[in-house]
């Protein structure tokens, strides 16, 4: 009995041994597993590190070409200083303020709406802006000012304008200016065509009044709430008044005023009648 009991005993004493050894060599296995993750960790830092050290000082961080799209009016040029990003900066360091170049852009071009900047390649930078549309222009002093469609006035003059746009003296930028430029495309095409320049008249009972200088040499007083749909039957008054020039009141009612003293007056009834009508 006592044999067989020392030999249990050894065999306990034996296994107990093992399981130490085993449970030595795991958590040696464990501590060079995070030992080596660290340096791995630190390795990856120092290399990424050297990588964009690289990088920097590389021609690879600076930007090689500044495109700029969407313009149909507004210069390139005046974009690009505006925006004050050119060829042989930091890539990136324009792309991280981009919101200063954004807001730059529109302030200091009163035509641009939007302006938005992007990375559009390894070394390459895409301004993208949108643009008020240009709705008439302003003649003071025999030249001509842009009238944006938000009723701002460009300082910038230009030649003669080559469009169909309408044609203002007379206006500043305000609720008359406004209102003209949100009633006059409810005039029709034909009538457009007809018309060469609107006056705003400075008159104290009425700051709505315009004149309007017809290519036929005929005027026409109106005012701007009620001018579009009025103006639209000036091809009718025409032909009522048989081809005489004068001047077609239209402020209140329909009136014609020969501009020859010896030719009477005319109160367009016919007109009122068929605006009654409509």
């Amino acid at each position: 009995m006592g044999k067989v009991g020392d030999k249990i005993a050894f065999t306990s004493d034996y296994k107990e041994n093992d399981n130490r050894k085993n449970s030595s060599s795991s958590k040696g296995t464990h501590s060079d597993k995070k030992r080596i993750g660290k340096w791995l960790v630190i390795m990856a830092i120092f290399l990424i590190s050297i990588g964009l050290s690289l990088y920097v000082i590389s021609p690879y961080s600076l930007v090689e070409e500044v495109t700029v799209e969407g313009t149909n009016e507004v210069y390139v040029q005046d974009v690009l200083d505006a925006s004050l990003i050119s060829s042989g900066g930091s890539l990136w360091q324009e792309y991280v303020n981009k919101g200063e170049a954004e807001k730059r852009i529109v302030e200091e071009n009163p035509q641009v709406s939007d302006a938005k900047i992007t990375l559009s390649g390894l070394q390459e930078i895409t301004i993208t802006i949108d643009e008020y549309d240009a709705v008439a222009y302003l003649l003071h002093d025999n030249r001509y000012s842009k009238i944006l469609e938000n009723g701002v006035i460009l300082d910038e003059v230009i030649p003669r304008p080559d469009s169909k746009q309408a044609i203002l003296s007379g206006f500043s930028e305000g609720p008359e200016l406004d209102r003209i430029l949100e009633l006059y495309p409810e005039v029709d095409e034909q009538v457009k065509m007809m018309i060469s320049e609107i006056e705003h008249i400075n008159d104290a009972e009425n700051p709505l009044l315009i004149r309007l200088f017809m290519t036929d040499g005929n005027q026409v007083t109106a005012s701007i709430p009620t001018f579009p749909e009025r103006i639209n039957y000036y091809p009718d008054m025409v032909e009522a008044v048989n081809g005489v020039k004068g001047t077609f009141d239209l402020e209140a009612g329909a009136f014609f005023v020969p501009f020859e003293s010896e030719e009477a007056s005319l109160e367009l009834e016919e007109f009122d009648e068929s605006e009654d009508e409509e």
